[in-house]
């Protein structure tokens, strides 16, 4: 089996249960097995603030953007304020949603294949946490898969 991860694009505000949406969009859609499309929940913490200060810092980001985007939002524009890094992160760089876990075999070739297409027409990215790339043809997936003995 490989484990990917679903994405969102940079630029959408979600909202904070979106990724147990869109696995059961997924799974409804596809007609997948619960197991293979997992969503996950977006749960702020100070990391979020850390990682916000630190593109900051960086010049990745900036606080003016930052304000700008709590401001239309109605969020406390403080980069120490958990909640609302969050948010601006996800917007900023987009979030993990779900894992989808690609089983072995010829059903692992088709589930990658049909889920690649389906999260592209969706406009999420799949991608491959490990190696940190976006997954951009099914290929890359099915070379991955162990091979059946």
């Amino acid at each position: 089996m490989i484990e990917l991860e679903l994405w969102s694009a940079p630029g959408q505000d979600l909202p904070a249960g979106f990724g147990k949406v869109v696995s059961e969009l997924a799974r409804l859609a596809l007609g997948l097995s619960p197991n293979v499309v997992l969503g996950l929940s977006r749960v702020p913490d100070e990391t979020d603030s850390d990682n916000l200060q630190a593109a900051i810092r960086e010049g990745e980001l900036s606080e003016y953007e930052f304000e700008r985007f709590c401001e239309a939002r109605s969020l406390e524009a403080d980069v120490r304020c958990s909640h609302s890094a969050c948010r601006f992160l996800a917007y900023a760089f987009g979030e993990p949603l779900a894992w989808v876990h690609i089983p072995d075999g010829e059903e692992g070739a088709d589930a990658a294949h049909r889920v690649l297409h389906w999260a592209r027409g969706e406009g999420h990215c799949l991608i491959e946490p490990h190696q940190l790339f976006c997954v951009l043809d099914a290929a890359q997936v099915v070379r991955r898969l162990p091979v059946a003995s």
